[in-house]
């Protein structure tokens, strides 16, 4: 995962009215996206510097 991004299509055959996935195959896709995510996150973290203190610059 270089660049996270993820398209998710809002359909009436995917979510029902209340927002739930009846189909377990659908689940998959965000499931795993999210794990992907927080493996990236994982990565990056410690390459970000911590933000200036005040009165250092």
């Amino acid at each position: 995962m270089t660049s996270p991004e993820a398209c998710i299509q809002l359909h009436p055959d995917v979510f029902t009215p209340d927002g739930d996935v009846p189909d377990d195959s659908t689940t998959r896709f965000p499931t795993r996206f999210m794990a992907d995510f927080a493996t990236f996150i994982g990565r990056i973290h410690g390459t970000i510097p911590p933000p200036a203190i005040s009165g250092y610059w």
